[in-house]
């Protein structure tokens, strides 16, 4: 780039301040949208500052970039149509590799679940075929063979409904004694509503509160929210939780989440469960 004969002109009527001063307006460029950046008076002042150079000698340098074609002005707008036609084609490039990547993932997860295997342990292990073929003991056409032979016999997975998918949300039956096991039936029924209906059933218990305890509610329920508990499980958590009622044991739970769980509200439900039934 500094061997161009239009960059050689600016190196030797401005030296090494004048290349640098088009480096960092490339750079300022690439930052915008569409490549191009508004000249006012204000963003040559500040422009300047940035680069370490008086606003006459930036705007004499520019000029100068304008007159070689290394930069265009249209209005106060300033680009570099090389430049653009350079960075198009990077982010061209970028998103046909995207959208390999994702079409690539897509096919993955499709061939996952169509190879979905349950073997006796319920991991299919062939790391020692695949092996094989990489080092040389056997062919392509072997190595695969040996993997379809150790894939017969497996069973293929059951693709889960999402009535399924929701039920595994829902906590474990407790052991604890008999009002623990009424609780929890009582939240068992929510499993066949609709998320309409518990907002519902939220919305009058909060109604009937003091204007205490409706405060509590609404904290309990923001910072719920906030750990992106969906209304299923929020509804378990908060009846559980004693509607957030100051001392509940919810609070605790809450001040003392682990940051490396991941499936947050999964393990306060556990916690909250294993409260209420005595484990720990």
């Amino acid at each position: 780039m500094r061997n161009d004969m239009y960059v050689r002109a600016l190196r030797l009527k401005y030296g090494h301040e004048g290349y640098a001063v088009w480096c960092m307006m490339l750079e300022v460029l690439t930052d915008k949208d569409g490549f191009e950046f508004e000249m006012t008076p204000l963003n040559t002042e500040l422009l300047a500052v940035d680069f370490g150079v008086s606003s006459f000698q930036l705007q004499e340098i520019l000029d100068y970039c304008c007159t070689l074609g290394l930069l265009q002005r249209d209005g106060y707008k300033i680009y570099s149509d090389a430049h653009k036609r350079r960075m198009e084609q990077q982010l061209k490039h970028r998103l046909c590799q995207r959208e390999q990547r994702e079409r690539a993932a897509s096919r993955r997860e499709e061939g996952n679940f169509e190879l979905g295997l349950s073997c006796t342990n319920g991991v299919l292990d062939v790391t020692n075929e695949v092996s094989d073929v990489l080092n040389g003991v056997c062919d392509a056409k072997e190595g695969k063979k040996k993997i379809t032979e150790k894939i017969s016999p497996c069973t293929p997975l059951k693709k889960k409904t999402i009535k399924e998918k929701d039920q595994e949300t829902l906590p474990p039956t407790p052991q604890g004694g008999e009002e623990e096991e009424e609780a929890f039936l009582e939240l068992k029924k929510t499993e066949a509503m609709k998320e309409d209906e518990i907002k519902d059933i939220l919305q009058r218990k909060r109604a009937g509160m003091s204007e205490k305890d409706a405060h509590q509610f609404d904290m309990l329920s923001e910072r719920l929210d906030e750990l992106g508990c969906k209304v299923r499980e929020k509804f378990y958590l908060m009846s559980w939780g004693e509607w957030g009622k100051i001392g509940a044991h919810i609070w605790k739970v809450l001040a003392n989440i682990p940051s490396t769980i991941q499936d947050r509200p999964a393990y306060l439900i556990t916690c909250m469960r294993n409260s209420k039934t005595g484990r720990r």
